[in-house]
């Protein structure tokens, strides 16, 4: 005989019931295992080796932030003093010969390999080979100039620059030669303008190439997704802290780039090799500055929107844009780098070669920037260099190429 059960009817009280109960087992699971967790971490007994006091490991429990903040208070101190001394540091490191040019000229020489070195230029950037010009391919007509863009093998081979130049069209060569250095979030396309976009930039490279100039652009390294500070500095970062552990920075190579192009730039017929300038915004104006600075070819040096005192830029804790505030700015940090130069060091190896500097007036650094200039043009006024030769701008504006005192300052001294 078959016996049938029919299904019993299980509520929906039962249900509730049950799962009560199990939330009730899990929560008692949690609290004994937070419970172990905690013990485990701050209730145990602490085992010291039987030298050592427990005075000198305290429990993190008992330590405050107030306790930490006054650690950190007094390092600040200590570093503080610490860049207070590197001027007397630097002031004995230099040793300018201000008796005539050409002592004066032979004394910097050996700053100029110094801060070569300091930024780890390549070797393999100073053997003076002349680079391969892989390809010229045009790219565009924009009015009276015409793009291509350049991809060359640099220094012994090793490595490769691509950029954009612009050539007048209705002029015949040779023309003076501008290399133009966008800034962070910045490519040459944007400075030519081939882009329909404008920006900080201003379309600069373009408008210098109407004014009758070969302009060249590098691409310099940078995430074009201009966000905050530290996401378009990241890639940045990430290939400098690469070759830090085998003695190469970022800053380094493209410096070294760039004066291996001009091995070969200033080999063509249609450039001037005796009229050669840089003009660089941001970060661009660093290269400019420190190009100008380590290349005596380039004449004429225009620097915007960077030129600024380096011990408060480096250092301040007051200076809001100091490069330690930012995450992804390590690589603008170069060991004992206040110890030998500064802001004014770097414009002396300029000198007596025409330096032109763009600040903008809501730009952070007008204020450190209009300071460091007075001692930078006590320097060409001790070298009875024509007032002129030296000069700064303060626009109405802010972080910006401003292209007004500069075009008049690039025709006298570039075109003349």
């Amino acid at each position: 005989m078959v016996i049938r059960r029919e299904p019993q009817q299980v509520s929906g009280k039962w249900f509730r019931e049950k799962r009560r109960k199990c939330a009730l087992v899990a929560l008692f699971l949690f609290v004994v295992a937070f419970g172990l967790s905690a013990w485990f971490h701050f209730g145990r007994p602490t085992k010291f080796p039987a030298n050592i006091t427990k005075t000198f490991y305290p429990d993190r429990i008992h330590l405050t932030v107030s306790q930490e903040e006054m650690v950190m208070n007094c390092i600040n101190r200590f570093i503080d003093c610490k860049v207070d001394s590197a001027l007397s540091m630097r002031k004995a490191y230099w040793n300018r010969d201000f008796s005539s040019l050409k002592r004066y000229l032979d004394s910097i020489e050996r700053y100029r390999c110094d801060l070569r070195d300091m930024y780890r230029v390549p070797e393999e950037c100073l053997t003076g080979r002349i680079p391969t010009l892989i390809s010229n391919t045009f790219v565009q007509s924009l009015g009276n100039v015409s793009i291509h863009r350049w991809v060359l093998e640099v220094c012994d081979g090793q490595l490769t620059v691509v950029g954009l130049v612009g050539i007048p069209s209705r002029v015949k060569g040779p023309f003076p030669l501008i290399i133009a250095f966008h800034g962070t979030a910045g490519y040459p396309e944007r400075i030519f303008g081939l882009d329909g976009k404008d920006d900080y930039h201003h379309k600069f490279a373009l408008r210098l190439a109407e004014q009758g100039y070969m302009v060249f652009s590098p691409l310099t390294i940078t995430q074009l997704t201009q966000n905050d500070q530290g996401s378009y500095n990241r890639r940045r970062n990430e290939i400098d802290n690469r070759g830090l552990s085998v003695g190469v920075r970022l800053l380094g190579i493209e410096l070294g780039q760039i004066m291996s192009v001009l091995n070969y730039a200033l080999t063509r017929d249609d450039v001037d090799a005796s009229r050669v300038a840089a003009y660089g915004i941001s970060l661009g104006g660093f290269l400019a500055f420190n190009l100008g600075a380590l290349d005596p070819r380039v004449k004429v040096v225009v620097v915007s929107q960077y030129f600024e005192d380096m011990v408060g830029k480096l250092t301040g804790l007051t200076y809001p844009h100091s490069y330690w505030r930012y995450e992804d700015a390590d690589y603008m940090f170069f060991q004992d780098f206040l110890l030998r130069f500064s802001t004014v060091d770097i414009a002396s190896l300029i000198a007596p070669r025409k330096l032109f500097i763009e600040v903008g007036s809501q730009d952070p650094r007008a204020d450190s920037a209009s300071k460091s200039f007075l001692e930078v043009k006590a320097i060409y006024d001790q070298l009875k260099q024509p007032p002129d030769s030296v000069q700064m701008e303060v626009g109405d504006g802010g972080h910006e190429v401003f292209l007004k005192g500069s075009l008049c300052f690039l025709k006298k001294w570039l075109k003349s």
